[in-house]
């Protein structure tokens, strides 16, 4: 399945807007359809790196 997700490629740099290819649904998990997504100030720190994470990496909230 596609989607279309917020990514974080780099520190301190505009998110890009990028096409992404979702793994099959497995046992135990369940696809629900996302309407709404925000992004918040964690976010933004996640993204540049006040809590080191690997990017790239897709944050956001579900609403």
């Amino acid at each position: 399945m596609k989607t279309t997700a917020a990514v974080a490629t780099a520190p301190k740099s505009p998110f890009t807007i990028e096409g992404l290819e979702l793994d099959a649904v497995q046992p135990g998990e369940l696809r629900v359809r996302m309407v709404a997504s925000g992004v918040c100030h964690t976010d933004a720190a996640v993204r540049d790196q006040v809590y080191p994470t690997p990017l790239p990496l897709v944050l956001g909230s579900s609403a």
